[in-house]
């Protein structure tokens, strides 16, 4: 089949167009193989043509290979890619009944294994779903790793269950991008108040999403526009470079409220000190954040958040989606000999919603 691979760690040069990577197979029951119709670019792919995240996600890799008794030799050549869309071509004995040959569906991959940009993907069928009525392909393309990325910082890290959502106000730091995008929409379909963070010509776009309150983040005032605008049970930081000790005066006292950031050195530090001597820097250093920030003194803390795949996630943001509670926000859409284009543009930051890659000029038609 045809794929964008990585054959070696470095620079976006390394993305190379191959037509004889291998078809890839159902080693799982609960395995299905989709023809891509549609897949997004995330920042984390672009970091991975780099080598981030390689020392842990190799361990990741290496542990499903035992449990599975699977030999597979990845990473090289590496196929990138996290979310997409497109038809079932085949399925293992167990997978779910609303999964069948040649109907439509999105779903995400985790990034320890092969990516969808490529032909053909593998994934487990508790990260795919059918696609909902009247949605565009491009769309559901870009769901479900934005979407569970939110909705794990929010609901896992966060502490945001069924029983405590309504009436609490939340802050959405970077709110335009794509991750920031599908939490506003998440938060206000649980009755939260949110407060978002952007530039001045995003604003409209998260008006349209129901932001309550839009700050211009580039205004001189804008610090003080978000005290004004009220203490904060949760603060979802998206996409900020300023220290998070920053915001942590805006957390309501002594009421369990957090303040989540999605740049946390985890990753890189398993890189940089292996991943033993890399966890016990990560232990050390968000202990560290707590105490030097003050948080604890004031019954908050700072959490990290990341990608977890679970299907719960799958499973409400699907009831979501489906509801049109939540719609992801494309930004633009390149053909599949485009990619490295999109991964250029990805890497430059200050998009409005996700990138999306096309592999056939129908991909953006109503299925």
């Amino acid at each position: 089949m045809f794929a964008w691979t990585v054959s070696s760690f470095g620079s976006l040069n390394q993305l190379q167009l191959s037509t004889t990577v291998p078809v890839p197979e159902i080693n799982h029951h609960k395995d299905v193989i989709v023809k891509v119709r549609a897949a997004s670019v995330n920042p984390i792919d672009v970091a991975m043509v780099g080598g981030y995240g390689n020392v842990l996600l190799r361990s990741l890799r290496q542990c499903e290979n035992f449990i599975n008794w699977n030999n597979d030799s990845l990473p090289f050549p590496l196929i990138l890619g996290r979310d997409f869309v497109g038809e079932v071509v085949a399925k293992g004995s167990s997978v779910r009944s609303d999964i069948k040959i040649g109907s439509l569906v999105y779903g995400v991959v985790p990034a320890q294994q092969q990516g969808c940009h490529a032909e053909m993907v593998v994934a487990s069928d508790t990260m795919v779903r059918p696609v909902p009525e009247g949605v565009l392909l491009t769309e559901a393309a870009s769901l479900l790793y934005t979407g569970l990325t939110a909705w794990s910082a929010l609901c896992i890290t966060g502490d945001l269950l069924w029983s405590n959502r309504a009436g609490k106000k939340a802050l959405v730091i970077g709110g335009s991008g794509g991750i920031g995008t599908i939490a506003i929409q998440m938060l206000k379909a649980w009755n939260l108040h949110v407060v978002t963070t952007c530039r001045t010509d995003a604003m409209p776009l998260l008006e349209r999403l129901g932001a309550d309150v839009i700050i211009d983040y580039t205004a001189a005032d804008s610090m003080k526009n978000l005290e004004r605008s009220g203490k904060y049970d949760i603060i979802f930081d998206c996409a900020t470079n300023i220290t998070h000790y920053t915001y942590i005066p805006f957390l309501k006292d002594w009421s369990n409220s957090k303040y989540i950031t999605l740049s946390s050195p985890l990753l890189s530090n398993t890189d940089k000190f292996g991943l033993m001597a890399g966890m016990v820097k990560n232990a050390t250093e968000i202990v560290r954040s707590n105490i030097i920030s003050g948080a604890p003194t004031r019954g908050a803390t700072i959490r990290w958040a990341y990608f977890l795949p679970l299907e719960t996630g799958v499973n409400e943001i699907h009831a979501l989606f489906t509801k049109k509670k939540i719609m992801p926000v494309v930004n633009v859409v390149y053909s599949f000999h485009e990619l490295p284009e999109a991964y250029a543009r990805v890497s430059e930051g200050h998009n409005r919603g996700k990138v999306v890659i096309a592999i056939d000029k129908e991909t953006s038609q109503v299925p």
